[in-house]
């Protein structure tokens, strides 16, 4: 269906000379002569209205067209409106712009053929707006419906681990997720606090509101955002804000931060990220006692280290790699024999669950065989910083000797000239029977020469 223009002129000449050729272009044409006359039918010719053609002056004791549009915009704030003067002030026509004209046109010799080209370009942006409106109106909003690659809607969220600790921790953080107060999530670098509040956020009541992370570390001046502290509103209907390492705040923010803690918003949460060890944050100067204090009256849930559970490892590094995989097109997810998963248990994971997503991702772009070998673990993840040196190497040294095994294609004989030990001692350490010889080594040449 053509669209409708609302032409408003009080020379009736110039008037019925746009509107034919307004309609020569396709357009059906309203043509009123006062800008009254606009304000008093506009309600009802919106529904498809593309735009309204204003003059500028109607005459003396007639309303002028800038003066129409205060209560135009009032009527319909977003129809585009193109002025038309032929005697109007450069500063009458600054303040018509101010109040939202979208464009300005002298009556001159080619308005006649300037006036179209000016509708036209409205109707095309009119047109992708509302190809854009109808495609906002078919996705789903709420992201958690959406269903994504290799897994449920929740995955994206979902808190891995069977560990006693971490079923305490999703039960807690469950619970939380139906109560209307501050909620701290303390926990170490990587341990996972970003995914806790997003969880929290997704699993409640607020997951069709936004979700809104402010780094502490990274304000502009040390400040915090307006809309932290200010009322929730419909121009800006937060759900849930994450102040991420809160304890960094400046001291001068932390003292703003404590209203907020005590007060609980219809329609928001706040939640905190925090590291663990506030009461040395305290004695550092570097945290108020008072905030530590307000924080302990909500509801606190720590994240333990990735040391405290390393029986979850294995599910973790499954539901990991299985992301990575889809992330990088692999067909397969890295997998880790048994040995590797023996030296992943012992590290001590000083950056958690961060940092084995990193040695995951790395292994999933490089390495292309079947099972990852120790041999294929960084050196310093290989090497286990919780052992002693003679572990270390002997670690090394089996990993080598297997390594070079399945190299040979089983050839006892090659991989013991290769490693310098005798085949004997290789075979048996192969079946598992005892341990190499002592004394034997890699580099060593057969029976000790």
């Amino acid at each position: 269906m053509s669209q409708r223009v609302l032409l408003a002129d009080d020379q009736g000449d110039v008037r019925s000379y746009l509107s034919g050729i307004l309609r020569s272009g396709g357009y059906r044409v309203v043509e009123v002569a006062y800008a009254e006359e606009v304000i008093s039918h506009l309600s009802e010719l919106l529904p498809d209205l593309l735009c309204l053609v204003l003059d500028m002056d109607f005459g003396t004791h007639r309303m002028r067209g800038p003066q129409a549009l205060d209560q135009i915009r009032k009527i319909a704030p977003g129809l585009p409106v193109i002025l038309l003067s032929s005697a109007g002030t450069t500063e009458e026509v600054v303040q018509a712009i101010k109040k939202g004209a979208t464009a300005f046109l002298e009556k001159g010799l080619f308005v006649g053929e300037i006036l179209p080209i000016a509708v036209g370009q409205l109707d095309y942006v009119m047109g992708l707006r509302r190809e854009l409106e109808r495609q906002r109106s078919e996705l789903r909003l709420d992201w958690r419906a959406i269903a994504l690659i290799g897994g449920s809607h929740l995955d994206a969220v979902e808190i891995v681990g069977q560990a006693q600790i971490m079923s305490e921790f999703r039960a807690a953080l469950l619970e939380a997720t139906s109560r209307n107060v501050t909620v701290t999530l303390r926990g170490e670098r990587g341990t996972g606090r970003k995914l806790a509040a997003a969880s929290l956020h997704y699993r409640g009541p607020l997951a069709a509101r936004p979700l809104v992370h402010v780094h502490c570390q990274a304000l502009a001046g040390g400040q915090l955002p307006a809309f932290v502290t200010t009322e929730p509103s419909e121009g800006y209907p937060v759900g849930t804000i994450v102040l991420a390492c809160a304890d960094e705040l400046p001291l001068g923010e932390q003292e703003r931060l404590l209203p907020l803690l005590s007060s609980v918003k219809e329609g928001r949460r706040l939640v905190l990220t925090t590291a663990e060890d506030l009461e040395g944050a305290v004695k550092a100067g570097t945290l108020r006692k008072d905030l530590r204090d307000k924080l302990g009256e909500g509801v606190v849930l720590r994240l333990p280290p990735l040391r405290e559970r390393s029986d979850d490892l294995p599910q973790l590094i499954a539901h990991i790699a299985g992301l990575l995989a889809t992330t990088h097109g692999r067909k397969r997810p890295v997998a880790l024999d048994a040995e590797s998963l023996e030296v992943l248990r012992s590290h001590s994971w000083p950056g958690n669950v961060t940092e084995l997503r990193l040695l995951l991702e790395e292994l999933t772009i490089s390495h292309t065989g079947d099972a990852v070998g120790i041999l294929d673990l960084p050196l310093d993840v290989a090497m286990g910083a919780a052992e002693g040196e003679e572990g270390r190497a002997e670690r090394l040294r089996r990993g080598m000797m297997r390594q070079i095994l399945r190299a040979s294609g089983g050839d006892t004989a090659v991989a013991a000239r290769a490693l310098g030990i005798d085949e004997a001692a290789l075979q048996a350490e192969a079946a598992g029977s005892r341990p190499a010889a002592r004394g034997s080594g890699i580099g060593k040449a057969p029976n000790g020469s």
